[in-house]
């Protein structure tokens, strides 16, 4: 992979972790993080779409998983340490999160062969939808009633709630895809030169 090339993502992932400590660096300026009583662009964020991007177009595999997860593992250190809530940084649902954004750089290699806009989008509505479903039911069910009863009822709750948060992350996620799988963006990540690895290696 060239210089220009691992900068080029370096920076996208740099962009996405600090998008992601966003919040809670202006929460040490005394900015209330209640989303229910503060408004921020919550859920608007580019790391799905990032991951799929690396997934698609970076020339290692391995580092499209690594990436991404090494970016989530950062930010979570990052927010114990500005708010000092290690259940903020690792909730007990945690792995299942990270579990989202592996599934979402595998999905990314699906189109490795033709990286577009086009046949970005798909891949990144399901990745955002099974985003939703298991990270709303890791809420509810971690929260071992806490938040929404252990019920079918409270399920269905906590989905509806969400329902706001998952619609900005689908317009995050669909804007940034067609930001990255544009003409400008592959050929910044020179996609046209995806390494294709033989199939023994990927055994």
């Amino acid at each position: 992979m060239s210089k220009s090339r691992v900068w080029f993502f370096v920076a996208l992932f740099a962009y996405a972790l600090a998008c992601r400590l966003l919040p809670y660096v202006l929460g040490t300026f005394g900015m209330t993080l209640d989303p229910s009583r503060t408004w921020y662009p919550w859920n608007f964020s580019p790391l799905m779409a990032v991951t799929l991007f690396g997934g698609a177009c970076a020339a290692n595999r391995r580092w499209s998983l690594a990436m991404p997860l090494s970016v989530m593992f950062l930010s979570d250190i990052g927010i114990w340490g500005l708010t000092g809530r290690w259940d903020w940084a690792f909730p007990p649902s945690q792995p299942l999160i990270y579990g989202c954004f592996a599934a979402a750089a595998v999905l990314g290699w699906l189109i490795r062969s033709r990286p577009r806009v086009i046949t970005s989008l798909p891949l990144a509505i399901g990745a955002e939808s099974v985003f939703f479903l298991v990270s709303n039911f890791a809420v509810w069910w971690f929260g071992e009633g806490s938040s929404y009863p252990l019920t079918m009822n409270g399920l269905l709750l906590c989905y509806t709630m969400a329902l706001p948060f998952f619609g900005r992350s689908l317009l995050s996620t669909s804007v940034y895809c067609t930001l990255l799988f544009s003409p400008v963006g592959l050929r910044l990540a020179d996609a046209e030169h995806v390494d294709v690895e033989p199939a023994a290696a990927r055994e």
